[in-house]
Parts: C-alpha cells; structure tokens; sequence
C-alpha cells in the first residue's frame, strides 16, 4: 500500500507513516495501563523528573538536534556550498557545542541543571531564530555565524544539562532504564522532525520554505525553555547533583 501511494504522490507515505505512529504509540499506552508485564515500570512512570528529561530530550531533538540536517540542505542545496565548504562552514558550530557542554558542567555545580536548561534553551532559541531571519543574506560572517555560534554554545549546554534532570530522582536502581528511555525519547523525536521538516521544505525548498523550517525549531527551543522554567526539579541532596553533571559531561565527552 505505501509502495502504490509512493508511486501516486512521493510525499504520501510520510504522513502515512506518522499517523500509523500515532495509532501505535497508542496501542503501546494502552498495552502499558493494562499490562502486567510492562517495558516501562511504574515507579519510572511516577519519577517526575524523567518524564520532564524526555520531553526536554524530545524538543532538544526538535530544536538543535535537527539544525545540522536544517544547515546542511541550506549551504548546499540552496547556497551552493561545495561539501568542504560546508564542513568548513559546521566548524564554528562544533566547537561552540563542545564550548557550551564544558561550560554546562560547571554551571550545573553553581546554578543548577535547570537553570542552566533553560538558559541553553534560550540561546538555543535565539540562534535559531537569527538563522531563520538573517539564512537569505550573502555574508557567511554576518548572517549565519552568529546564529551558528549562539545555537552551538546553547546546544551543549542542553545536552549536558537536560540528561541531569532527567535521572535527577530516577532511584539508583533504574538509572540505567531511565537513561535508554531519555535516549529513545531523543531519537524518537528526532526521526518525526526530521520527517516534519522534509515535508516543510517539500522537493524545491527555497529561502520562505526554510525560513519555516527554522521557526518550527525556534519554536521547539522556546518551548523547551518554558518546560525547562516551568518543572523544575525538587531539590536534591548536597554533592548529589554535581556528582551526576560530573559523570554526564565525561559520558557527553
């Protein structure tokens, strides 16, 4: 069936495919409430905190997670970059994305993993929200290096950050479980954006078509920076918190 609307309409098996998705998260819910032999055990349903970490890690994919697929159509496909000119172009980003998760590390022990979410939220926002307004300009240095550096530097600080909160009152137990389940939220949302934004560009994307497409990833930082504000964790012990941002940042390294 997929492979015949494949063949009437190109674009038909995406959103095909995304409401048998929805039909089957369902199914899973379902199955979840009334099983008694379940994938995700009760107590980490309860656990606050992982539920704020994944959808933290849902809106990060929606966001900055998705810009590399967003910059790389736009520097090639729209603006001619060679593919070693637009590697060259992605370096600033890199290194601000291993800037912003250095630095994340060591706010988390001062500020808190929330605050530090939030903060790589806004700047997230703001850098996205520069590339959408500023992609149509000529200058690689005027227009898109400053959104490239405030998204990078906000994109590590989200990282670091939004996996803390995530096991921040997960029991030690389930820490292991808690984090597959942060990584699945992740790639999840990550493969929905993905089809989101290939169905925004459409086959002939031009600059109005992926000036969309980066407000819908600004849109998903600011709304990753409102969840951030608005569930933040209940306190945890001393030393219990910069414990956990310490063993992040050397597994995000």
């Amino acid at each position: 069936m997929l492979v015949c609307l494949g063949l009437i309409c190109p674009a038909a098996p995406t959103p095909v495919c995304l409401g048998l998705a929805a039909v089957f998260l369902l199914a899973f819910l379902r199955g979840e409430a009334t099983s008694s032999a379940v994938l995700v055990e009760p107590v980490l349903r309860r656990t606050r905190s992982l539920r704020t970490g994944a959808a933290a890690t849902a809106l990060y994919m929606a966001s900055v997670g998705s810009e590399f697929y967003l910059l790389t159509l736009l520097l090639q496909s729209l603006k001619g970059y060679t593919p070693l000119e637009a590697g060259l172009a992605f370096l600033p980003l890199a290194v601000l994305v291993a800037a912003g998760s250095t630095a994340a590390g060591r706010a988390v022990r001062r500020a808190g993993p929330a605050a530090v979410l939030v903060a790589g939220f806004a700047l997230a926002a703001a850098g996205l929200l520069w590339l959408s307004l500023a992609l149509t300009g000529d200058s690689y240095a005027a227009d898109l290096l400053p959104g490239l550096l405030l998204s990078g530097f906000g994109h590590g600080a989200i990282y670091t950050s939004m996996f803390i909160i995530g096991t921040h009152e997960v029991p030690a137990a389930h820490q292991g479980t808690a984090g597959a389940l942060l990584t699945t939220s992740q790639y999840l949302s990550g493969a929905v954006t993905v089809a989101v934004l290939t169905l925004t560009l459409g086959p002939a994307p031009d600059h109005g078509r992926f000036r969309t497409a980066f407000l819908l990833t600004t849109a998903a930082a600011a709304a990753g920076g409102v969840l951030a504000a608005w569930r933040r964790p209940a306190p945890q012990p001393a030393g219990g918190t910069a414990k956990c941002a310490s063993n992040h940042v050397r597994s995000a390294g």
